[in-house]
């Protein structure tokens, strides 16, 4: 139980009480208020970064002069070395400090320790609100990236230090670097304050990581910049919840910090309140919000094998470590770390390497042009020049064919998940550079499925086991062809007002209802389905997620023609269909949770709709329709400055959708962003149409002719207004863009 009479409201209140009656007014009541005001000034927000203050040290039985200087600086932080204007070398040593929530400055008693026999650099990392998103990610990777250049900049021999959060990046970087014998491999490493492998002598935090998905985390600890600051929407941990968390480990001390400051100040002693007073300031760059990383706080590192750094000190734990080389015949062996008397086996992080990668893109470049068949080169001009797969799948040449089986036999139809599912087993990195390789060459998708494009993110995410080696490896060679039921007759916007139920039969579910705007249900094989199987619940909670087979007895499909007198879409029927209880994904009754991010990579899907081109590119149709100037252009000025506009947001789109992939991979993508991708990528397809049309002229109105390809623009055209519909209408995603991006309030 706190205490009585220690809330720090309690000191605006007893001098407003005072303040309230005027002839209470005294000198020691003008003081009471003046301090009041004093420690509420303390208690506000800040973002400031306080100065390290160290202008002289006792070094070498002398005082000396200390200058903070800048060695090298990127978007994330800086290399700050506080030089020393004494002759000779004293050891050198690079604090890496934490940067979840507080600035480098609270390491300052540190540093003045250790200036007196060492010369120091610390870690100075900037303030995530105030790095663009341009300036790209910072994750785990790049956290080891930059204590590895730092290193470099400082040159061989320097000695690393670890304070809190950095210990696991720290052993890390010092383990790649010692086993790649890179000449600036620090000679040795202290961590200080961090466990590094968190299963041993787990803590409260450790225990809540454990109990809560990572899902809860994401909804409750992760905010994105606002607008106003530089790094806008870039996902972070705030300072003012780690501030929180912080104070409430011992509030009672920061309480009586406080009160200690209000009472110093009124009695008159200012030595003893300006101690208080540093105590209360040192408290607020804690508001510094930092980058949401992945993985920091794990044994993800390997260590070294042989060479330096392997006397590790964990003083914080007050425990030895070491590493040892381990077993096996690797060409780049593991490792595996001795602590309390035990050996804990260390996977094996490889060090980023240019060079690999671009051995990558060159072996990548070479297999596509000896691979990928001439004629898939050139856009699909028509959904039939598409390859969707599935058990009557239908080619429209052998090239068409060839091309898909190649792929799916290298794992490219899905480059990033995993061999054991029928993927590449790509990283990141290396499935953008397959894809930047494919669009240098033109090469077509090798199979379009929303197997690919929606399910199997979700079942990687949410599927048994049995689940994924089940239905992934048959999605990436394009053997089953899936459609999706989420919409019904009077659930479009309100998708979980759904009333497509499933009865629990014991061994089986029982459906019964009917979905509407099923895409190609008419050609699917399997559906993945949101049905409700308790009516009694909450309308989000009672709704599972099943899987079954279009041939199943009960199911039947009626198409539904559009304006553009072609038409995707069926009304999908279930008359007592039986589904097996081992298709259940996820949880019974759990099913809103894999929809909703499903739905994320459904708006992705639609969004790059934006990005494609099919056939010729917006300017060539415009030319061959209008015909050139003399100086070659586009003879229609207005027409050419609307085109122009539109390319050049079309490759800003492109480059948005890299980004967002990038960053949803790597765990940093906030989830309402595929709300952005979504309506700008269909407003974006929308403009491509009209464009088109405008190009065309009276042409665009053909409708069945060889010339006009049986209407293909105006079809389109009539198409495109849908896809401010289709996955969520744009009133819906501007509305979650408002209230999950940008923070608005409720009208």
């Amino acid at each position: 139980m706190r205490k009585p009479g220690k809330d720090p409201r309690m000191f605006i209140g007893r001098a407003a009480r005072r303040l309230a009656k005027p002839e209470c007014i005294s000198p020691q009541t003008e003081r009471q208020w003046a301090a009041a005001c004093e420690v509420f000034a303390h208690t506000a927000l800040t973002h400031r970064r306080p100065s390290f203050g160290i202008e002289r040290v006792a070094s070498g039985g002398r005082e000396v002069e200390v200058i903070e200087e800048v060695v090298r600086s990127t978007p994330f932080g800086e290399l700050v070395r506080f030089r020393k204007d004494q002759p000779g070398e004293q050891p050198r040593v690079l604090i890496a400090a934490p940067m979840s929530g507080h600035f480098a400055t609270l390491l300052r008693d540190t540093v003045r320790v250790m200036l007196a026999d060492q010369e120091v650099y610390v870690t100075d990392w900037a303030n995530a609100r105030d790095v663009p998103l341009l300036a790209g990610r910072f994750g785990l990777d790049e956290y080891i990236e930059h204590l590895i250049g730092f290193l470099e900049a400082m040159g061989p021999g320097a000695h690393l230090m670890g304070v809190c959060q950095p210990c696991p990046a720290t052993l890390a970087a010092a383990a790649l670097m010692a086993e790649d014998e890179h000449p600036a491999r620090p000679r040795s490493i202290t961590l200080m304050a961090g466990p590094v492998d968190c299963r041993i002598s787990p803590t409260r935090v450790n225990e809540l990581a454990n109990e809560r998905p990572i899902e809860w985390f994401e909804q409750n600890l992760i905010s994105t910049v606002p607008l106003r600051h530089p790094g806008a929407l870039r996902c972070v941990y705030p300072g003012f919840l780690q501030l929180t968390a912080f104070m409430s480990m011992n509030p009672d001390r920061h309480t009586s910090a406080f009160l200690g400051m209000y009472n110093c100040l009124v009695a008159g002693e200012l030595e003893q309140a300006k101690a208080a007073q540093e105590l209360c300031t040192g408290i607020r760059p804690y508001l510094k919000q930092h980058h949401v990383q992945t993985g920091v706080g794990t044994t993800a590192y390997s260590a070294a094998g042989g060479g330096p750094a392997r006397s590790i000190r964990s003083c914080g734990t007050r425990s030895t470590w070491r590493a040892e080389p381990g077993g096996g015949e690797s060409e780049r062996p593991a490792c595996r770390v001795w602590h309390h008397g035990g050996l804990i086996p260390v996977a094996r992080m490889e060090p980023p390497m240019s060079t690999t990668l671009d051995t990558f893109r060159a072996e990548t470049r070479a297999w596509l042009e000896k691979n990928c068949p001439p004629e898939m080169r050139t856009p699909a001009l028509t959904d039939e020049d598409r390859c969707w797969g599935g058990r009557n799948a239908t080619f429209s040449s052998d090239a068409q064919k060839a091309w898909l089986e190649r792929m799916a036999a290298k794992g490219w139809t899905v480059p990033d998940w995993p061999t054991e599912y029928g993927g590449g087993g790509l990283s990141r990195d290396e499935t953008k550079v397959l894809r930047e390789e494919m669009r240098a060459l033109g090469c077509r998708p090798p199979l379009d499925s929303f197997g690919i494009w929606m399910l199997g993110p979700a079942l990687l995410q949410y599927g048994n086991e049995a689940q994924k080696r089940e239905h992934l490896p048959k999605i990436a060679r394009g053997e089953i062809r899936w459609c999706q039921g989420y919409s019904e007759p009077n659930a479009g916007s309100d998708l979980a007002s759904l009333q497509t139920r499933a009865e629990d039969k014991g061994d089986h579910f029982l459906v019964n209802g009917s979905k509407i705007w099923t895409s190609y249900a008419d050609k699917a094989d399997w559906i993945f389905c949101l049905v409700r199987t308790d009516p009694k619940a909450k309308k989000h909670e009672g709704i599972s997620f099943l899987l079954f087979d279009m041939a199943s007895p009960g199911v039947s499909t009626k198409p539904i023609l559009l304006i553009s007198g072609k038409s995707p879409f069926c009304q999908t029927f279930f008359d007592d269909v039986k589904v097996p209880k081992e298709n259940l994904v996820h949880e019974l009754n759990k099913g809103w949770t894999v929809a909703k991010a499903l739905l994320t990579h459904e708006r992705n899907m639609i969004g790059g709709m934006g990005e494609r081109n099919k056939g010729k590119v917006l300017g060539q149709i415009a030319a061959d329709a209008v015909g050139r100037d003399a100086l070659g252009r586009l003879d229609d000025p207005q027409l050419r400055a609307r085109i122009a506009s539109f390319e050049v947001d079309e490759l800003a789109f492109r480059y948005a959708m890299e980004r967002s992939i990038d960053l949803m991979k790597a765990g940093q993508a906030n989830p309402a962003f595929s709300s952005v991708l979504k309506y700008y990528g269909s407003e974006l397809n929308k403009r491509r149409n009209e464009l088109t049309m405008s190009a065309l002229g009276s042409d665009g109105l053909e409708w069945e002719s060889a010339r006009s390809s049986e209407g293909a623009a105006p079809r389109d055209w009539l198409r495109s207004k849908a896809n401010s519909i289709e996955g969520g209408t744009s009133e819906v995603q501007l509305n979650i863009i408002s209230k999950r991006i940008l923070g608005l309030p409720d009208a």
